[in-house]
C-alpha cells in the first residue's frame, strides 16, 4: 500500500495562491491559517489517502483534529480520480460509495468549504455530497423532482429552483450555517439564503458521499472539504475561496 506525496499545503509542484500572498521565505497559505479549524479533507494531497491500486479506504483529516473517514467494504471505497487536473475522489452512486467517520462534534454555526463535480444530471432523485448523521444534520445536497431543482443545504433550508444550477461542471459551494442568517455561494457568487433553524447534528459521525448507510449517494468527484467550527468574517471567507479557486482552476 504505498502512496506519493505531496506538499503539506496540499498544492501540486508550480501551482499558485494569487492572495493572500506569504512572505518572502515563509509557507504558501492554507487552510490554517484561519481559525477554528475543524476539518480538512485534501484529495491532492496523497499522503493524507490510504488505497490498494486507487481504491480509497481512508482519507485523513489534515485539521490535526483526527476526523478522518473510511470505508472497509471494498465495493463501497472512491476511487482516486482527477478534477480540473489534480487528483481527487471519484465516488460512484451505483455502489453506494462512501466514506465515514465517528465522534464528529461539530454544531452550528459553522462554515463549510467543498470543491466537487456531479457526474451526471439528476432526474427525480437527491444525491448528498456529505452530511453529519442524525436526523437533523447539516448536509449539502442536489436535488431534482416534482417539489424542485437545486440544491439543499440542510433539512429546513430554502432551495434554489433555478434548473440551471443542476450543472455538471466542477463547483465550490461555500456554505454558512447560520439559522436564520444561513448562506449559500456557488464559485464565490450568493446564490441563496435561508433558515436552516436552529437544530444541531448528534455527534455521531461524519460521512463523505452518501448517508453512512449509503443511501442518498452522491454520483461524482470530490477534491476538497474544509470544515470550521464556528462563523467566519467575509475577509477569511474570501481567503479561503481565492485558496480553493486558485488551486482547482475556478475563475
Amino acid at each position: 500500500m504505498g502512496n506519493t506525496g505531496m506538499g503539506d499545503d496540499g498544492l501540486a509542484t508550480g501551482a499558485a495562491v494569487r492572495k493572500p500572498v506569504p512572505l518572502a521565505g515563509l509557507p504558501p497559505w492554507n487552510p490554517r491559517d484561519v481559525a477554528n479549524l475543524a476539518a480538512w479533507f485534501d484529495a491532492t494531497d496523497l499522503c493524507s489517502i490510504t488505497h490498494v491500486a486507487g481504491s480509497v479506504s481512508q482519507w485523513n483529516d489534515k485539521s490535526g483534529n483526527g476526523y478522518h473517514v473510511s470505508q472497509t467494504v471494498g465495493a463501497r471505497q472512491p476511487l482516486l480520480n482527477t478534477l480540473n487536473g489534480r487528483s481527487a475522489l471519484m465516488f460512484t452512486r451505483g455502489n453506494n460509495q462512501h466514506l465515514d467517520g465517528v465522534s464528529w462534534v461539530m454544531q452550528s454555526p459553522t462554515v463549510v468549504f467543498v470543491v466537487y463535480q456531479f457526474e451526471a444530471p439528476l432526474v427525480n432523485d437527491y444525491q448528498r455530497v456529505f452530511q453529519s448523521i442524525s436526523k437533523d444534520n447539516i448536509r449539502y445536497q442536489k436535488r431534482s423532482g416534482s417539489n424542485g431543482h437545486g440544491r439543499r443545504m440542510h433539512e429546513n433550508v430554502a432551495v434554489d429552483s433555478n434548473p440551471s444550477a443542476m450543472t455538471t461542471e466542477p463547483e465550490m459551494a461555500t456554505l454558512v450555517y447560520n439559522a436564520a442568517s444561513s448562506v449559500m455561494r456557488i464559485n464565490g457568487v450568493e446564490i441563496v439564503t435561508g433558515d436552516v433553524g436552529t437544530k444541531t447534528p448528534s455527534s455521531n459521525g461524519l460521512s463523505i458521499g452518501a448517508q453512512t448507510d449509503g443511501s442518498i449517494a452522491f454520483g461524482g468527484t470530490v477534491g476538497e472539504l474544509i470544515w470550521y467550527d464556528g462563523l467566519l468574517d467575509t475577509g477569511e471567507i474570501a481567503d479561503v475561496e481565492t485558496y480553493l479557486k486558485d488551486k482547482w482552476g475556478f475563475p
